[in-house]
């Protein structure tokens, strides 16, 4: 069974954004788009923001720039369709999971960096963080995130709900593992 915080929180985060987005399959383009007055306002925008958030912190934790121009143009193409996000959350996925390992090797996770972040209609504003912190936070924001579209879910009236806090992940996944 897996025992590092870290790797828990990577490997939970991987199986429960494919447990929200396998949910999701039985909605129709209109309830995927619908407006609710939660999370980024309906259940596609929500979950694709949970996938640019770690594209977005991995690319900045690798010194690469991300902007939200950069945010915006991933997340304007609402036509992405369930099959093509769960397969962008996927390489999402796997690549925090590949730069978190490659981190630990080098013993980087506590690498310091300054990011500037150009928001819509703000000045610029510049950040200080370790790669740890940015790590943990698309982890952690994740599931806030995945809690909104749960409750969009269930407006929706998609049953049975998905459960996908940690031991849920836990118990299903590792329960039952030597």
């Amino acid at each position: 069974m897996t025992s590092d915080p870290l790797d828990i929180l990577l490997r939970h985060f991987a199986w429960a954004n494919r447990v929200v987005l396998d949910a999701c399959r039985p909605l129709s383009r209109e309830q995927l788009h619908q407006s609710f007055d939660i999370g980024l306002g309906s259940v596609h925008a929500t979950v694709l923001h949970i996938v640019c958030c770690v594209e977005g912190w991995t690319q900045r934790a690798q010194g690469n720039p991300w902007t939200t121009q950069d945010a915006e143009a991933a997340a304007s193409d609402s036509a992405i369709a369930i099959d093509a996000l769960i397969a962008r959350s996927d390489r999402a996925t796997h690549a925090i999971g590949q730069f978190t390992e490659e981190l630990r090797r080098n013993d980087q996770l506590g690498y310091v960096h300054e990011s500037t972040f150009h928001p819509k209609d703000a000045p610029p504003v510049t950040v200080r963080f370790t790669n740890g912190a940015a790590i943990t936070h698309c982890l952690v924001h994740g599931q806030y995130h995945r809690a909104q579209a749960v409750n969009m879910l269930r407006r929706l009236g998609v049953t049975p709900l998905p459960e996908v806090d940690i031991m849920d992940w836990h118990h299903e996944v590792e329960g039952n593992a030597p």
